[in-house]
C-alpha cells in the first residue's frame, strides 16, 4: 500500500510476517490509562487512551528478548476515532512494536492514522494572521466598554 507516496505496511501485514517467522510469539496490549482531557487544539472535552503493546518472538526460550511500542488516542479526532479510538490505539501500539522489531518499519513507525490525526489537530490549532487581526478588531471595539 502506498501512503503519501511511499510503501506502507498496514499493521495486519506487519502482524502476519511476525507471526509467520515466530509462530510461538506473544503480542499482547495493556490499557495504561484512560483520561477524561480538554484537546488542547480543539478545546474540546474527550477521551484519551493510552495502551502499551509488547511482542515477544519466542518467549519461552528468550522472554527478555521483547519490543514495546505505545500508542495515545483521542475520541474526537479523525473518523475512526469517534468511534473506535481504543481500538485504533491498541492497534496502533502494536504496529509501533512491530516496526521496532524491524517489520513494517522501513517507511516510519508512526500509523497512517497517527499522521493524520496529526495533521487534523495541527490544522485545528493552528492560528492564522487573519484570526489575529479579528481579535484585535474586536477588542478594540469592547475595550471602550470594558476599560483597561
Amino acid at each position: 500500500m502506498k501512503f503519501k507516496g511511499k510503501q506502507y505496511t498496514e499493521v495486519k501485514d506487519r502482524v502476519a510476517g511476525f507471526l509467520e517467522e515466530y509462530p510461538n510469539s506473544t503480542i499482547s496490549t495493556e490499557l495504561i490509562s484512560v483520561d477524561q482531557i480538554c484537546d488542547s487544539p480543539s478545546g474540546e472535552q474527550c477521551n484519551e487512551y493510552v495502551v502499551r503493546a509488547m511482542v515477544i518472538p519466542n518467549p519461552i526460550q528468550e522472554p527478555e528478548w521483547y519490543y514495546t511500542g505505545y500508542a495515545a488516542e483521542r475520541d474526537n479526532t479523525g473518523f475512526v476515532n469517534k468511534t473506535s479510538a481504543i481500538e485504533n490505539c491498541e492497534t496502533s501500539a502494536v504496529g509501533r512494536a512491530l516496526a521496532f522489531a524491524g517489520y513494517g518499519g522501513d517507511f516510519a513507525i508512526a500509523s497512517k492514522e497517527e499522521v493524520e490525526n496529526a495533521k487534523i489537530a495541527a490544522k485545528k490549532s493552528a492560528v492564522t494572521i487573519d484570526m489575529l487581526e479579528k481579535l484585535d478588531a474586536m477588542s478594540k471595539k469592547v475595550k471602550i466598554h470594558i476599560g483597561d
